[in-house]
Order: C-alpha cells, then sequence, then structure tokens
C-alpha cells in the first residue's frame, strides 16, 4: 500500500512540473528526427540531463544544421546543450540577422554570446590574450610612435645646438652625422628599440613645452605599463594552458572530453588538489559509475568551503542510488549557498520522490521566479524522459580559470616577449626602467635649463638660434615673421614675398602631414595632448581591426561574438580619430594665413 501512495506522490510531482511548463508556454517538444537523435546523445548516461556540460555536442549539432530552413531551431538547440558557450548563442544571432531579418532579436543574442564568454573557460583565456596582447601592443606602439614624432621636430634644433657644443665651424651634414651616432647608441648598447625611444623621449622633453613634456611624459608611461604591468598579464594569459598539466586535464575533463592521459594526471594529482578530485568525480558519474562517484564526492564534501556546484552533483549521485534524505540536505545546502534553478529543480524532484508535496510546490515555484524559460525547458525534457531528470551543474569557470592563470610561468613568458623590442636592462626590471625614464627626463630639463637651446619661429618654423641671432633670444617670431606681424600681414620687400612664398609651401607640407600622419597635426599646431589621443584613437582603431580574425586561435568557442565587438570599437576609434585629424587641419589652415 505504501509504494502504491509512493508511485501516485511521483506521477503529481511529474504533473505539477508538467503544468507549470504549460503554464508558462505551450511548447512542444522537438519533431525534427536529426535534431531529436543530437539532443539525445548529448543528454548523458543514467536519464541525467547535463547542464552547460555538452559543449562538444553543441558544437556537432552546429555542424549538421541546415545552411537556411530550420538554422535557427538547431542553434537554439545548442545553446539548450551548452549555454556557456558562445559560438552556440552567435549562430542563434547570425539565424536572426540573416535568415529571419529579426535585427533586435539577433543584437540580444550577440549581447548573449558576449556574456557568455565570461563564463567559458578557454573562451574567456582567449579573450583576455587577445585583449592584453593588443593592450600592450597599442601602449607601446603609440607611445613609441609619438615620442618618435615629438623627437622628429626637434631633431634640426638638435643637430644644430650638438655641433656648436663642439665648434661652429661644423658643417650641417657633420651635424647631423654627429647626431645620427648618438642615436644609434642605444643599439650599440643593445637597449633596442625602447632604448631609442628612451633617447627620443629626452630629445622631446628638453626641447618642447611644458605640454608638450607632459604629453611625451605620459606616452613613456603607457610605453612602461606595456612593457610590464601590461606585458606580464600577456606572459600570464599565454602560459595558462600551457604549465599546469593537472589544470589542462581538468579543462578536458569539464569540456566533456577526458582521454586515458588526462585520467592518468588527475589521479596523480596531490590529494589536496580538489579541482583533479572534482573532475575524476563527475567521470565516474558520467560512466555510470555511480558508487565510485559518491566515494569521491563524499571525500569532496569534507572540504570546508566547497562550491555549491559540487554539492549539487553529489546530491544527484545519492538520489540515483537511492538515498533521497541525503540527497534533499545536499540539495538544501547547494541551493542555500547560491540560487540555481537546476539546483531547484533538482530539489522538486527529490520532495516528489520524499512525498512533500507542499516543498515540491513551494520550491518549484521559486524555480518559476527566477527563470521560468528555463523551468520549461527542464520540463519539456521531463516530457519525453523516461523517470527523472537530474540537472548536473558545471563547476564555475572563475575556478579553473584562476587557477590557470596563477601559472608561474608568466614572467618568464613575459621576458621573451620583451626581449624582441627591450633586449638590454631596459627590458630585464621594471624599477630599472622607471628609474632611467625619471633620468632621462630629468636629464632633459636640466639641459633645457642650463644651455640655449634653438628653436624655431612659431609662425613660418623657420630654425632661431640665439648665438647666431642675439638679437631673437626672447622673441617667438623670426626676423621676418615679426615685422609682418607688427604690420598686420602686409608683405614687403624681397625677403617679404619668399617669405609668404615658404609659408604657403609649408602649409600645403603641414596639411599633407597632418592627414597621413597620426597625431602630427596637433602637434605642429602646438596642441601635444590633443596629438597623443589622435595618436591612441588610431592605434586602437588599427588594433582592433587587426584583432579581428583572433591575434590567437579560437579555441572553437567564441565565434563571431568578439570579432564584432572588435569591430564596433574600431569603427568608434578610427571616428574619434577623424574629428581629430579634421580640427588639427583646420587650425593648420587658419594659422596659416
Amino acid at each position: 500500500m505504501g509504494k502504491g501512495y509512493k508511485r501516485v506522490a511521483i506521477l503529481l510531482g511529474v504533473a505539477s512540473i508538467a503544468l507549470i511548463g504549460v503554464w508558462s508556454a505551450a511548447a512542444a517538444p522537438d519533431t525534427d528526427e536529426p535534431l531529436a537523435r543530437w539532443v539525445a546523445r548529448a543528454a548523458g548516461r543514467g536519464g541525467a540531463y547535463v547542464s552547460q556540460d555538452a559543449p562538444a555536442a553543441a558544437r556537432a549539432i552546429l555542424a549538421q544544421a541546415p545552411p537556411q530552413e530550420d538554422r535557427r531551431r538547431w542553434a537554439q538547440a545548442a545553446v539548450r546543450l551548452a549555454p556557456d558557450l558562445p559560438l552556440a548563442h552567435m549562430e542563434v544571432a547570425d539565424a536572426d540577422w540573416r535568415i529571419e531579418g529579426d535585427y533586435p532579436r539577433a543584437i540580444r543574442s550577440w549581447f548573449s554570446a558576449l556574456l557568455a564568454i565570461e563564463r567559458h573557460v578557454a573562451a574567456s583565456l582567449w579573450l583576455r590574450t587577445t585583449l592584453w596582447l593588443a593592450l600592450a601592443a597599442i601602449a607601446i606602439g603609440a607611445g613609441l610612435f609619438f615620442i618618435g614624432g615629438a623627437a622628429l621636430a626637434s631633431l634640426s634644433s638638435a643637430a644644430h645646438d650638438l655641433g656648436d657644443s663642439i665648434s661652429r665651424e661644423l658643417s650641417t651634414h657633420a651635424r647631423w652625422a654627429l647626431l645620427g651616432s648618438l642615436l644609434l647608441v642605444p643599439f650599440v648598447l643593445g637597449e633596442g628599440w625602447v632604448g631609442f625611444g628612451l633617447l627620443m623621449f629626452a630629445l622631446a622633453y628638453a626641447y618642447g613645452t611644458w605640454r608638450m613634456r607632459a604629453a611625451v611624459m605620459l606616452a613613456a608611461a603607457a610605453v612602461w605599463a606595456g612593457l610590464y604591468p601590461v606585458g606580464e598579464r600577456v606572459g600570464a594569459t599565454l602560459a595558462a594552458l600551457q604549465t599546469d598539466s593537472v589544470a589542462r586535464s581538468v579543462h578536458a575533463a569539464s569540456d566533456g572530453v577526458l582521454l586515458p592521459v588526462e585520467r592518468a594526471r588527475l589521479e596523480a594529482a596531490p590529494p589536496g588538489d580538489w579541482l583533479a578530485a572534482t573532475a575524476l568525480a563527475m567521470a565516474a558519474r558520467r560512466s555510470g559509475d555511480l558508487r565510485e562517484a559518491n566515494t569521491r564526492f563524499a571525500a569532496l564534501l569534507e572540504v570546508a568551503d566547497v562550491d555549491p556546484s559540487v554539492e549539487n552533483n553529489a546530491a544527484n549521485v545519492r538520489f540515483q542510488l537511492g538515498d533521497i534524505d541525503g540527497a534533499i540536505e545536499l540539495y538544501e545546502q547547494a541551493s542555500a549557498n547560491r540560487a540555481s534553478v537546476d539546483t531547484l529543480f533538482n530539489l522538486a524532484q527529490a520532495y516528489g520522490e520524499g512525498i512533500r508535496l507542499d516543498e515540491q510546490d513551494r520550491v518549484l515555484g521559486l524555480a518559476q521566479t527566477i527563470d521560468a524559460e528555463r523551468v520549461r525547458e527542464l520540463t519539456r525534457r521531463l516530457d519525453t524522459e523516461e523517470g527523472r531528470v537530474l540537472v548536473d551543474i558545471p563547476l564555475p569557470a572563475e575556478h579553473l580559470r584562476s587557477r590557470l592563470l596563477a601559472s608561474d610561468r608568466g614572467p618568464e613568458v613575459a621576458a621573451v616577449l620583451r626581449q624582441r623590442i627591450a633586449p638590454g636592462w631596459l627590458g630585464g626590471d621594471a624599477e630599472v626602467a622607471g628609474g632611467a625614464l625619471l633620468a632621462f627626463a630629468v636629464g632633459g630639463l636640466f639641459f633645457a635649463q642650463r644651455f640655449r637651446l634653438t628653436r624655431r619661429c612659431a609662425r613660418c618654423t623657420v630654425r632661431m638660434c640665439p648665438r647666431c641671432h642675439p638679437r631673437l633670444r626672447a622673441s617667438r617670431l623670426c626676423e621676418v615673421c615679426a615685422p609682418r606681424v607688427q604690420r598686420g600681414g602686409a608683405t614687403r620687400g624681397v625677403a617679404g614675398v619668399r617669405q609668404l612664398q615658404r609659408l604657403r609651401w609649408t602649409a600645403r607640407v603641414r596639411t599633407f602631414v597632418a592627414v597621413f600622419v597620426p597625431g602630427a597635426g596637433a602637434i605642429l599646431g602646438g596642441r601635444p595632448l590633443e596629438a597623443l589621443i589622435a595618436t591612441f584613437a588610431f592605434a586602437i582603431a588599427l588594433a582592433s581591426l587587426l584583432s579581428m580574425p583572433g591575434i590567437v586561435p579560437d579555441p572553437l568557442a567564441v565565434g563571431a561574438s568578439a570579432p564584432l565587438a572588435f569591430l564596433a570599437i574600431g569603427l568608434l576609434a578610427a571616428f574619434l580619430y577623424a574629428i581629430l585629424a579634421l580640427r588639427s587641419v583646420v587650425h593648420l589652415r587658419r594659422g596659416s594665413r
């Protein structure tokens, strides 16, 4: 008689779950035979619905999906099997955009794909590696480019002053040869392009205005940050999947693929490695060896800060072994630590098995308020399965990701990357590089204050040497431009006509340079901070477009979700650069009148 009541209670529980699914939305199960076959193949063993743990099956569904008709339904089935796989969400967005023509829904699916990247270990590592590499390239490349452009405007003056420090009788060619040999010293000493950039920084700092000095200091700080703080992040992400063999095996197990060699690595892990123990327990769970899985989970539950997903999965094993009270206890602990629709759905089934119908209805109602769509999907699954449907919850991505990023080979990889542009002392230690930067800044400032440096006319940019033209020491204009400005712009004499022709030619050259060289127009116009912003905007646009194919290979998880985001960022940066370049051209044209 008791068994009869128990069966009735189970049937009532199943019926209540089904009624909630019908109340949410009347959705018939998939009727397409190939799609149903693929979904059934990914359902797992022992009647359990493996939630967020079937990326391989989801990729297989996407590969078998028809090119046009019903493609969205196949993509949605892949999302249901692996909701943490960005590639599946992106396939839904692609079908919405190209086939269905529902653009708002496609954009929402694209945002879902972007949000899923952080929940997928391989995809999040791919995104971190790509972003850190792009950020390092932007900081170093744009910083050195700006410093070089700022110093380029003062090379002629520096060559003149350097020659005067030796002999005022030196020819122009000798002065330039002397400056060129000085600029080659960093390469001779083995400091590479960063050493060359440091020397150019000193020139720009010595000959620039205070605003220019602030701008080149910011650019130099960006180069330093790209070499060290950002560079260390690049090394950590690149080394993530190359050092910790146990973590790689855990990642393979979480992806649903556990080869014998991976299993051997997990079994050889230290006893305190709870990630390896979790992967082995789940592997036993999937293979159908419930007693081994129960033993491994029991050992894991002795850990003080066990993740709620481990409690849920251990409760599933107890449920299948017939320990309903033990399963309910673990489900309740897991839901108390982190409320999850999957855990609540499992708990509702356990309450139904234990003939606790009031608690079952309460838990189902709570799950319904959290995610009605998920409850409907699980209910549909329950309708097509014989018996119960237990949902396994994968380990949160942050646990495995933090383990992978904690590799001790990150600094080594970062040092190898720095050797390409800073093979000497500057690339070996952050404090040495920072100290050299401050020393060159102080030296450039001392040089500017101690010696009378050559300046350029603020109007025609002709060189004004305080030793060759002592009368122009305190003037911003040369001896030709000063009288013309005093006369209100009128041109007199042969010198005035020649100066006017020079101004027109200089204006054409400046306009050409402002259009085709990032930041040059603002530098020539005396707005160095604006030039710095324009240079970095151009670098961001270029790096975003180059990152679209992927700086590192896609682990068959991201799809077009992140490249589309890079394209959007690149277009915004390009728009900003175009505005700044146009503004520089307008200012230069006005200043040449």
